[in-house]
């Protein structure tokens, strides 16, 4: 074996193959890295000039003239080929240690377990002795990372759109309906140059639940690196349809009540129908106020992000305006890209990021119980490590951010 720095085209044909890949480590993420001015390497290890492992490692922050390195969703290899593993480590640690690194992070796109959407852990899935390997290595589990360690999935693969849907809990079918019936809510696959507006929504989702956010400029390098592989959608009410609607359903009502008898088993229909009616002329008084704001009758109720590749799409960032949520703009986006997955035959829809399942009080999360509401499965991944490069550098970083912690 023979560990090196490998090209581009090397690498990008030996991920494009790899079980374990991810849009982390690709091509279209190295050269994100390189407009960026990153510090960025490919490396990996060759058997008789065939690439049996590889990964592109980045420098993410300093400390004292010494670099914290991170192989984002890496390393690639076979973790179960221990003597490979054991290889790889070492030597990449020899080469680190010479671009003055002080500490390697990596976090494999491996799974650990996999739970049920009730949270309760399957026999499908048991990879503890890959984490145990690499724990033996000398690395360290992070017990905090900002990369997600549980992930929450829909397995679309040999499925039809009706299948999916009718998997869906009836929640979920209901609202996505309803968008569709009564809302008739647009989506917009936004430019380039149209990115602002996506980000102002996602920005105003993470300032009020406190998330840490993202910038427009990491956005917008997002989709200069990754092109046709990432969609940016947002989706709107058409305020004029709508009221549209909401006069037409009056109508309907008021229809439905002159065609009941006066007799008295009717008397309940007739007071649902009478409350229908109010609430409708409600929703028409709201929205003379929206016609007022938005006078081209578009009115944005939330946002997405998605990455395309391999066999998965994965649902990345998100916003949306809590004063419109009863519009369901979310489920109106999620469920028109699972049917783009399932056209374009994805075997995967990756809902991404959720909080630990095994703890109760996660349980009444609010995504979590929107991710549930699509019926669909938890992976818990392996894990983030770090291993110091530099004893002394890794030491002193680790007790300067304890004082800073205090």
């Amino acid at each position: 074996m023979k560990f090196c720095e490998l090209t581009l085209e090397e690498f990008e044909k030996f991920s494009d193959e790899h079980p374990l890949k991810s849009f982390f480590q690709t091509k279209y993420m190295y050269n994100r890295y390189l407009k960026e001015n990153k510090e960025v390497y490919i490396v990996g290890v060759k058997k008789r000039s065939k690439v049996i492992g590889g990964s592109i490692i980045v420098k993410t922050s300093s400390f004292r003239g010494y670099g914290l390195y991170e192989a984002l969703q890496g390393l690639l290899l076979d973790y179960k080929d221990k003597e490979l593993l054991t290889f790889f480590v070492k030597e990449l640690k020899g080469f680190l240690k010479e671009k003055k690194a002080y500490k390697l992070i990596i976090n494999p796109y491996i799974p650990l377990r996999e739970y049920d959407n009730n949270g309760v852990v399957t026999d499908k899935i048991d990879n503890s002795l890959i984490k145990k390997d690499i724990l033996s290595l000398g690395f360290k589990e992070l017990k905090k990372y900002d990369q997600v360690k549980w992930i929450y999935c829909l397995d679309i693969k040999g499925k039809t759109e009706e299948e999916v849907f009718k998997s869906f809990r009836s929640s979920a079918r209901n609202y996505i309906n309803k968008t569709i019936s009564k809302f008739e809510l647009e989506l917009k696959e936004l430019k380039y140059e149209e990115l602002k507006d996506f980000y102002k929504i996602v920005e105003d989702t993470c300032l009020r639940k406190g998330f840490p956010g993202r910038s427009l400029e990491y956005f917008q390098n997002m989709d200069k690196a990754f092109k046709n592989k990432v969609k940016f959608i947002i989706c709107y009410l058409n305020i004029a349809k709508y009221k549209d609607n909401l006069r037409e359903e009056i109508a309907l009502l008021e229809k439905k009540i002159s065609n009941l008898s006066l007799a008295k088993a009717n008397d309940k229909k007739r007071e649902f129908y009478n409350l229908e009616i109010a609430n409708n002329k409600k929703y028409l008084e709201e929205v003379k106020e929206l016609e007022v704001n938005y006078p081209d009758n578009l009115l944005p109720l939330a946002a997405s992000m998605f990455m395309l590749y391999g066999e998965e799409i994965v649902y990345l960032f998100s916003g949306s305006y809590e004063e419109y949520k009863n519009f369901f703009g979310q489920y109106r986006i999620q469920w028109e890209i699972i049917s783009y997955a399932i056209k374009h035959h994805y075997t995967r829809y990756n809902f991404y990021g959720i909080k630990d399942i095994t703890k109760r009080e996660n349980q009444e999360d609010g995504v979590v119980k929107f991710k549930r509401n699509f019926n669909g499965y938890i992976l818990e991944l392996v894990g983030a490590f770090e291993i110091p490069i530099n004893r002394g550098i890794y030491s002193l970083e680790h007790i300067y951010s304890n004082i800073l912690k205090k």
